[in-house]
């Protein structure tokens, strides 16, 4: 039997009993954002997926809670007298 990349992909989901369906799209998202998340710069995340536009990038590097947060946290203190 052949299989392809979507059909591992569903395998491995209905073993770790996620209802979500998970494509080769889904794959493509979550290692944008993951590594974003580690702290990669989108230009190489860019390459890594092989784009040769930022915004088609962008698309799948959308910014999560966790670096939202990281973001914020990383300003400095104000302090008012």
């Amino acid at each position: 039997m052949k299989y392809t990349i979507n059909s591992y992909l569903t395998r491995w989901a209905k073993k770790a009993e996620l209802e979500k369906k998970i494509s080769w799209h889904t794959a493509r998202h979550t290692f944008a954002v993951v590594s974003l998340e580690a702290g990669a710069e989108i230009y190489t995340i860019l390459k890594l997926l092989g784009h040769t536009n930022l915004k088609t990038t962008q698309v799948y590097a959308k910014a999560t809670d966790k670096m939202k947060r990281e973001a914020v946290n990383g300003l400095p203190e104000i302090v008012i007298n």
